[in-house]
């Protein structure tokens, strides 16, 4: 009989059966207590292995483009560009003081002092300010290294910046946190002048009171500690006045010493020393350079170059005296310095000479040569000709008699009838000896040809009474005694002498005739040809002037 499975039995009816149990489930027979799901399984095989690569990408990649946006954001509110050039206006360069501080073959040293601070007002928007502020802070202080550059333009008569030299600036901490300032005091040397003249121009600015505009313009390169962070432009306009010199002196004094002649070559080598009060807060070393000397022409404002000279290595030391070495060679005078002028019958150096004998100071004038030693850099050669100054060559001294003696021996009389002048004839050596300034040496060949002119004679109690004129060139020889001491000699032969007061020419004649002498004072202008080593020229009015006997002839 059958059976009929009621209600009871479906539940007490296993779920699955063994066979299907085995097919579809885990080998382990036993009741989990759920039912199983084969995609579920999967899934949870998968979780025990970790995430898979797509998981991995997005942790990697939502960070970075979290900061990314935050960088965007940033510069979008930064606005970096702008930002950049307003950091590169924010210095506030303020030049202080330049001065010379030395010179040298290869430019000028300068001395530059001044301050820097940080405006970082310039900055726009609170934000980016306070950010470049925090940035500031943090960096506290950056290095300008020696790579910077900077070209410094000078302005011009017409005031434009066309004078242009290079520059370089020395490593220089520089303190950028806000509310700091940098203090600066450094020696940066000028070099590469674009004009041949600019340095000695710049080099006289400097030196003197006068305010110094110039422009630099240039990029200056910036580090932190070993990290180079690149080079910025720099740009500085200002007006600034150099401390120059000491209040009680203009310009540097020159005096030039005595001069020593030789004979070399059948030239004359002239050596001397000038002295200067150097009264300038420059310290520099100037090499062997050449010079043109001048004297004064015909015209006002002229000067004739009458030789070149050569200074030896000089050392200049701030506000101190110092004595330059100047050589001269000497081989011909030009036929301008000996042609006289329209004016007057003097030439240029007879004038000069002349001025000298009668205490006269002359004006010489020093260019520099346009030839100069091969050590010489050329835009120094360049700029030294177009430097110009002008000192005293002063005269002899008033106690330097240049005449020492004038002696007459054999002299005779030679009385005529009354409407008739009386002459003279009788040998006159006259002992010439050379300022003490001007040292000549006994191998230069110095003597005079020929001489002539007009002699004024005074009693003792200097009274005038009589005149000889020697108006035609009379032939003379000269003796060297010593050093700086020359005889000349020549003979005057019947010469007219003109009696301007006839009772004391009477008086001296008869002091003459019965004592055998009587004394004389002579004041002469002396007519002269001089030959020298650099050849023969003539000096006219020469001052000779002296005490002497009249001797009768034995």
């Amino acid at each position: 009989m059958s059976r009929k499975i009621g209600a009871r039995d479906e539940e007490n009816a296993p779920l699955l059966g063994e066979s299907s149990h085995a097919a579809a489930g885990p080998s382990n027979n036993y009741y989990s207590g759920r039912i199983y799901d084969p995609a579920l399984d999967e899934e949870l095989h998968q979780s025990s292995r970790g995430p898979g690569p797509f998981a991995r990408a997005l942790k990697l990649f939502v960070p970075l483009g979290v900061v990314l946006a935050l960088l965007f954001l940033m510069v979008t509110l930064l606005r970096v560009d702008e930002l950049q050039e307003e950091i590169t206006k924010v210095p506030q360069v303020k030049i202080e003081g330049v001065s010379l501080a030395g010179m040298t073959t290869e430019g000028l040293d300068v001395r530059i002092r001044g301050q820097n601070t940080m405006d970082y007002s310039i900055v726009k928007g609170s934000v980016r300010s306070r950010v470049v502020k925090l940035g500031a802070r943090i960096v506290n202080k950056l290095k300008i290294s020696d790579r910077s550059r900077v070209k410094v333009y000078f302005e011009n008569a017409d005031d434009e910046y066309l004078r242009a030299v290079n520059a370089q600036i020395p490593p220089i901490d520089v303190n950028i946190s806000p509310g700091e300032a940098t203090d600066f005091d450094f020696v940066t040397k000028l070099y590469n002048f674009g004009s041949p003249y600019l340095m000695g121009s710049i080099a006289e600015q400097l030196l003197s009171k006068e305010p110094l505009k110039f422009r630099g313009i240039g990029q200056v390169a910036l580090s932190k500690g070993f990290l180079n962070l690149g080079v910025f432009p720099v740009e500085i306009d200002e007006i600034v006045a150099s401390p120059g010199g000491k209040d009680d002196s203009g310009d540097m004094r020159l005096k030039i010493g005595g001069l020593n002649l030789q004979n070399r070559d059948k030239a004359l080598d002239i050596s001397t020393y000038v002295e200067a009060d150097y009264n300038y807060p420059v310290e520099a070393e100037i090499p062997e350079l050449n010079w043109n000397v001048n004297i004064p022409g015909c015209n006002d404002g002229e000067s004739l170059m009458i030789c070149r000279g050569q200074t030896a290595k000089t050392q200049l030391i701030p506000y101190s005296s110092v004595n330059v070495s100047v050589l001269s060679n000497l081989r011909t005078v030009s036929e301008k310095l000996k042609t006289p002028c329209a004016v007057g019958k003097k030439s240029p150096l007879d004038r000069f000479i002349s001025r000298y004998f009668e205490g006269k100071g002359n004006n010489i004038v020093i260019t520099g040569a346009d030839h100069q030693p091969e050590h010489v850099p050329e835009w120094l050669g360049n700029t030294l000709q177009g430097i110009e100054f002008t000192f005293e060559f002063g005269g002899k001294n008033k106690d330097d008699e240049i005449i020492k003696d004038i002696a007459f021996r054999d002299f005779r009389l030679h009385m005529f009838q009354s409407n008739q002048n009386p002459r003279v004839s009788a040998v006159v050596t006259v002992t010439i000896q050379t300022p003490e300034q001007i040292a000549i040496g006994s191998d230069v060949p110095l003597s005079v040809l020929n001489a002539k002119g007009l002699a004024n004679l005074f009693s003792k109690q200097h009274q005038k009474f009589a005149e000889i004129n020697i108006p035609d060139w009379v032939k003379c020889t000269t003796t060297v005694k010593d050093d700086n001491t020359y005889l000349v000699e020549f003979a005057i032969k019947s010469s007219p002498v003109n009696v301007t007061n006839e009772a004391v020419f009477s008086t001296v004649m008869r002091q003459v005739v019965f004592s055998g002498s009587a004394p004389v004072r002579i004041e002469s202008l002396i007519d002269a040809q001089v030959h020298t080593p650099v050849g023969i020229f003539e000096l006219t009015e020469i001052s000779a002037n002296g005490n002497t006997e009249i001797k009768r002839d034995q």
